[in-house]
């Protein structure tokens, strides 16, 4: 999963930092995936995330405006 997409998943369930939004894919990551697949999804999230820089208690809006600008 990357790290755009679990912070469209956050705002769509009321989330509204990083942090919340990383931590609601954690948690249900069994519901989101193939349990075989679970380390690969979460690693790609990591990965992605670390890519964008976002501090974790930053609102998810900024770090969705952060993540399309360094996509321009």
């Amino acid at each position: 999963m990357k790290f755009k997409e679990a912070l469209v998943m956050g705002i769509a369930c009321g989330m509204t930092t990083v942090d919340e939004a990383i931590k609601n894919i954690e948690i249900h990551s069994n519901n989101f995936f193939v349990y075989e697949k679970i380390s690969t999804e979460l690693k790609e999230l990591y990965e992605t995330w670390e890519k964008y820089g976002c501090p974790e208690s930053m609102p998810i809006s900024r770090a969705l405006e952060m993540c399309y600008q360094k996509e321009k």
